[in-house]
């Protein structure tokens, strides 16, 4: 099993893993994952993110790229630049940003 969960985690740097992770504390710096990356609502990210998909219910500034997509649940407040193939963005929700919609892009590569 390649979940991992990231709870009261205060840490600046790189963070890069396989599998589905959950960020419920802060961090601030590059995350790369070819898989899924979950921010809950407690967590307070800020810098760049690349994966292939991410699922943000916290707190997120700076700049995305996902391969597949991004959801933005409710209650969470993102501001930056985001670059996905799908966008969701639910009620209650908050994005300030810009968005760059792609087109089919292959999956990520495991580095």
């Amino acid at each position: 099993l390649n979940d991992r969960r990231y709870e009261r985690f205060l840490q600046t740097g790189k963070l890069q893993f396989e599998g589905t992770a959950r960020i419920d504390g802060h961090f601030k710096g590059e995350i790369f994952t070819p898989d899924i990356l979950v921010i809950g609502d407690e967590a307070q990210v800020s810098g760049q993110i690349e994966a292939d998909v991410v699922v943000i219910s916290g707190q997120f500034t700076g700049d995305i790229f996902a391969t597949q997509r991004v959801e933005i649940q409710a209650p969470a407040v993102v501001r930056g630049t985001i670059q996905t193939a799908i966008l969701q963005v639910d009620e209650g929700a908050v994005f300030d940003g810009k968005t760059k919609m792609l087109g089919p892009v292959p999956a990520l590569r495991r580095r």
